[in-house]
């Protein structure tokens, strides 16, 4: 029978040092792609042409979600100056 070091079972047992859910950055490009292609395949089925849709569909949900993250980004950075008055 092998034995195992401390070490490797100290390794095992180590915690990552994850962050909070709450201290998470959102990524919304994710979810931009995500709503981005359903729109799209909606579209494409109602069209009869979802290949063009889906394409399209995820370009526009990825361009909506970047903004989106990036204006969210842009408000947790700003302090809050209404708890000052």
């Amino acid at each position: 029978m092998a034995q195992v070091s401390p070490k490797a079972v100290q390794m095992k047992t180590k915690k990552k040092n994850n962050p909070k859910p709450s201290e998470k950055r959102s990524n919304n490009a994710g979810l931009g792609i995500v709503y981005g292609s359903i729109v799209g395949l909606l579209i494409g089925i109602y069209t009869d042409n979802i290949g063009l849709w889906i394409s399209v569909g995820v370009a526009i949900g990825i361009c909506f979600g970047a903004a989106f993250s990036s204006s969210c980004q842009e408000k947790l950075e700003q302090p809050d100056n209404s708890k000052n008055e």
